[in-house]
């Protein structure tokens, strides 16, 4: 597996990238091409793919900032899943960024998919924060919707989650439409 930068206007396979983005998340959740490209030009972004052999297996869009890592969005494409994908992109995002604390959001354990994607993120080390937010929407006048976060592989609590809520709130959410 390997991780490549992808942006629209540089890659073959961007149409399946964002075909996988789009079948992926809400439209709540994910941000309009126009923004997506605008984000691309910021240095603290990373539009990634997992990729095997020519194929899309995942995408992987992140942030940086100070020695944290924020996954925004991660999803494995629909033919691959079951195959243990997003485990091994996980495990080898985790190692190549090892000393850095990695933070993502899921939605709230309420049933059952939601339930097994916690379990999914516990077995690949991250722990629950018990931490509930309402994250706003990626489009102007969307609803914001209710995210836990996670983080690995130490808890992110304190300053350091402050921080982390400043860093989505000025940095990541300045790319909407």
């Amino acid at each position: 597996m390997e991780l490549l930068q992808v942006t629209p206007t540089e890659s073959r396979l961007w149409d399946q990238v964002w075909r996988l983005y789009i079948e992926s998340f809400p439209d709540y959740e994910r941000r309009r091409i126009s923004s997506h490209a605008l984000a691309c030009e910021d240095p603290a972004f990373h539009p990634c793919i997992a990729v095997e052999n020519g194929s899309l297996l995942a995408l992987l869009f992140y942030w940086t900032y100070d020695d944290k890592i924020y996954i925004e969005h991660i999803a494995v494409n629909q033919q691959m899943r079951g195959q243990k994908i997003g485990s091994r992109l996980l495990e080898e995002f985790t190692a190549q960024n090892s000393g850095k604390t990695v933070v993502l959001e899921i939605d709230p354990p309420v049933d059952d998919i939601s339930r097994r994607r916690l379990g999914f993120y516990e077995r690949a080390g991250f722990i629950n924060t018990g931490r509930i937010f309402t994250h706003p929407s990626y489009t102007k006048n969307g609803q914001g919707h209710q995210l836990l976060v996670l983080s690995y592989p130490d808890e992110i609590a304190g300053e350091d989650y402050e921080r982390f809520m400043e860093f989505v709130t000025e940095k990541v959410l300045k790319y909407v439409d």
